[in-house]
């Protein structure tokens, strides 16, 4: 798996999810992560943690961070919250990192819970609704954390490809041309993807790209042979070999699956 820069244009995203994997990405939103049914591993930076049913795992902003099944099931969903929400927490929550990042929801103080659930039906809700769950959920959770600096090396080489790739996998890339706009090497941006990443450039950029294929066949209309092009895939059938290499299906059976056909 490979991290990406994710953008988020609303100021709080909300997705539900059922046997979940994601690869490793970082954000300038908090990340309240919940599971409902089974368990998930979550990594953040290095750091590898497993999530059970009736947890919560809060990821602060800027931090790669990734989730996969592992071969479980998993019932669950992750709320995201825009940096315009973050209010007099914003200096914290960028610059400071909690010691612990999974709590039982049974433990956490009884706002926190309430703002958790309210935040996680308010993407319809004003802005002013909004920060005031936030700030609600932050005011209890920061006064009953322990905090540590946070090292988070945005310019870093690591950080700035991943911002890089995020922003240009559906066009036709090489780990030449993408050395090439970060000035740097390709032997050395080979070694980035190997040692840091654990992944090669081509598996880096297909995870990607499958990751968006995904959403795209389950919240539209599109035709395979679309999404394969608008994706990124130079061909249809390369698209459905790296779609089942990751997914473990084709794409016409997983878009039949999630329609209940």
């Amino acid at each position: 798996m490979q991290p990406f820069y994710e953008r988020k244009n609303t100021d709080i995203f909300v997705h539900c999810f059922e046997n979940f994997s994601f690869p490793p990405h970082f954000h300038d939103s908090l990340e309240l992560f919940v599971v409902e049914r089974g368990s998930i591993n979550i990594t953040e930076d290095g750091k590898r943690v497993s999530l059970h049913e009736g947890e919560l795992c809060v990821l602060f902003p800027g931090r790669i961070h990734s989730c996969d099944t592992a071969g479980t099931s998993n019932v669950g969903y992750i709320v995201i919250i825009g940096s315009s929400l973050f209010g007099e927490y914003a200096h914290m929550l960028m610059h400071f990192a909690p010691c612990e990042s999974v709590y039982s929801l049974e433990s956490i103080h009884r706002d926190c819970l309430y703002a958790l659930r309210a935040l996680k039906g308010a993407q319809e809700e004003s802005l002013q609704v909004q920060r005031a769950y936030t700030e609600l959920f932050l005011c209890r959770f920061v006064s009953e954390t322990n905090f540590a600096p946070a090292e988070v090396a945005s310019d870093s080489l690591p950080y700035r490809l991943a911002e890089y790739m995020s922003e240009h996998f559906c066009e036709h890339i090489t780990l030449e041309s993408v050395a090439k706009a970060l000035y740097t090497s390709r032997y050395h941006l080979s070694r980035v993807f190997t040692r840091t990443f654990k992944m090669h450039f081509n598996d880096y950029l297909n995870n990607l790209r499958i990751n968006k294929a995904i959403r795209l066949l389950a919240d539209s209309s599109a035709t395979v042979t679309s999404v394969a092009y608008d994706v990124g895939f130079g061909n249809v059938r390369t698209f459905n070999r790296a779609f089942k290499k990751l997914r473990g299906d084709s794409p016409s059976s997983f878009r039949s699956r999630k329609n209940g056909i």
